[in-house]
């Protein structure tokens, strides 16, 4: 493969630029030219198709980002996911239990002359219940 050359004014003509905006892309992306020097094709595509300011925007937002973090932590303003996940489990866990248990405490009160047939309804009920409740959670 043919490796393409020219210097800053032969491609700044060539690609109808001015030298000068050429010369502070060139500098953008890292690129520095000593007069007379011949470029590569390949340096010439990094100083036209590189975004330095763009990487250093995204970086500049990330650090922002880092910093909002920090001070919402040292402001108290964060809550630890392990620790909410425990405390969600403590307050739904006896909900849950209660229940479950419904079926076999409630059910002589809901048919006394038949508590399995009222076992088995509330049974039924608790199953039916259960992935709605968990889908609603979500």
């Amino acid at each position: 493969m043919k490796t393409i050359e020219a210097t800053i004014n032969q491609w700044a003509e060539s690609l109808a630029m001015e030298p000068r905006t050429l010369g502070r892309r060139l500098s953008r992306a890292g690129i520095t030219v000593k007069p007379r020097q011949q470029l590569t094709a390949t340096d010439i595509f990094k100083a036209l198709t590189s975004n330095k300011e763009a990487a250093q925007a995204r970086e500049a937002n990330a650090r922002a980002d880092l910093l909002e973090m920090e001070k919402a932590e040292k402001e108290k303003r964060t809550i630890d996911v392990a620790e909410m996940e425990k405390v969600l489990r403590d307050i739904h866990l006896p909900i849950r239990q209660r229940f479950l248990a419904l079926p076999s405490e409630a059910c002589h009160l809901c048919n006394p002359t038949d508590p399995m047939f009222a076992h088995a309804a509330l049974l039924a009920w608790v199953d039916m219940s259960l992935p709605i409740i968990r889908e609603s959670i979500k």
